[in-house]
Formats: structure tokens, sequence, C-alpha cells
């Protein structure tokens, strides 16, 4: 930037810049845009708020497989969103107690929801596929690849390239670039970071109710492939799974009666 009021050169100026103030006969200046929050003066709120939704985002996810003894159930989705919103909220209003973050707290809400459900989405998505070992997948991606990958309070640019290259497409550098922009420079160049993140929530959902659907799908082809006096031996081992058991009798059966409640049949004299 180049002023033309005398001011202290500074120490880590780029050379070009410096050359083409000097063409122009001018003194090289550096300005401050904008100033970090009170309560906030190395700016880590972003990168403390990212890393919480990652961990919240997962462990939602998880928790909901669990709940349901399953990877893929019904209204998974539905209750993805429904749990992003409440946690969002709860971590907005936390933030909100810093005077200087509250006035952000309505934006604020709907990116950490937004951040938060692309992360579940995206381990529901991996569970769906490989069972609960995704939940190990999508903690090396997102915390161990991913979170490094902000750069934190220094930035991207002393980042290795391999950090560089992987940081825009997944969720937690947009999700950090996202919340700084809306904090500390007015909610501006954040349209890569909503269409990253928007995507994994679309893509993700989409893949869970497909994979959801399919897998019902594919249980009712295959009893109806099933011949009927199966079915039928099917049924009866769940609704009474101790009646084909050799020795056991059903709670209708009085003792001593053998299964298949026919009474023995008398000796002949």
């Amino acid at each position: 930037m180049v002023d033309r009021v005398r001011h202290r050169r500074p120490a880590a100026a780029d050379a070009r810049h410096e050359e083409a103030a000097k063409a122009q006969g001018q003194k090289l200046a550096l300005k401050l845009g904008n100033k970090r929050p009170k309560r906030d003066p190395l700016g880590v709120v972003p990168g403390i708020a990212v890393f919480v939704l990652l961990v919240a985002g997962y462990l939602g996810s998880t928790l909901a497989m669990q709940r349901a003894k399953t990877a893929t159930s019904r209204r998974r989705v539905l209750s993805l969103i429904a749990y992003s919103i409440t946690t969002a909220l709860v971590f907005g209003v936390i933030i909100g107690a810093y005077p200087d973050i509250g006035s952000n707290f309505w934006p604020l809400w709907g990116e950490f929801a937004l951040m938060c459900l692309a992360v579940a989405l995206f381990a529901a998505t991996v569970q769906s596929l490989i069972g609960p070992i995704g939940t190990l997948v999508t903690v090396v991606v997102m915390v161990f690849f991913g979170n490094p990958s902000t750069g934190g309070v220094n930035g991207t640019a002393y980042l290795p390239a391999f950090s560089q290259a992987i940081g825009p497409v997944l969720p937690p550098w947009n999700g950090t670039t996202l919340v700084r922009n809306t904090l500390y420079f007015e909610g501006n160049a954040i349209t890569q970071p909503l269409i990253v993140l928007s995507v994994y929530v679309v893509v993700g959902a989409a893949l869970v109710t497909v994979l959801t659907y399919g897998r019902l799908l594919w249980v009712a082809r295959r009893e109806n492939a099933t011949p009927p006096d199966q079915r039928r031996g099917r049924r009866r081992r769940r609704h009474h799974p101790t009646c084909l058991r050799p020795g056991f009798a059903t709670p209708s059966q009085p003792p001593g009666m053998p299964v298949g409640g026919h009474a023995p049949a008398r000796p002949r004299t």
C-alpha cells in the first residue's frame, strides 16, 4: 500500500511494492484495515469454533448410528439437520457472550449449523458405506488432514504445499475462512466457503438417503426372492425363538408336552 505520508518502513515489505513506490517517488507504508476484537486479539476464535464443530459433527453422526444400531436408518438426515441447528445455537450463544462477537450472532448461527451439518453428513455417508470404521476415516480426513490445512492464526502462507492444495476442498478450511471473514472482514469473500460447504451438505444428504433406501429395497427384494416356506420359518423363529429348539416349550405349551403341540401317544398294550 502506497501512502504519501511518511511512515516507518515495514521490515517484510514485498520487493515489487518497494520498487513501484521508488519509481513513483513515494514511501511505502502499511495501513491496518481491520482491527481484531478486544476479546480476541490473536484471532483464535475461528480456529477454535471450527475444531469444536468438527468434533460435534462426527460425534453426532456416530451417536445417531449407535442409537439406531445401524449405519443407515430412516430419518437420519432430518435428525442430523435438527442436531446441527441445535448444536450451532448452543455454541452461538456461548460465542455471543463476547460483546465484540455478539453482533454477528445470527449469521454465525447459520454458518455454524452449515459447518456442523457438512461434517456430520460426511461422516454419515462414510459410515453408511463401510460401517462404524467410517468414524475413524472421518477423524483422519477432517482432523488429521483438514484441521491443519486451515493454518490456524498464522494463515495458509506458511503451510506445506500439500496442505495448501487440499485445504480449499475440505470443510475445515472453508469453515475457518467463512467464520474469519464474517467476524473480521464484514462478510467479504465468503462465496467459495458457502458453496463448498453446501456441496458437502447436498451431496451427503443425497448419498445417505440413497444408501438408506437402497439397502431397504435390497432387503425387500431378498425377502421376495425367498421361498414362502422359508419366509414362514423365519417369521416363526423371529416371534418364537425357542419353539424350534429341542427340549424347550413355548410359553403357551404345558410342561412335558413335546415341541409341536401334540400330546405323546399312549403305548399299546
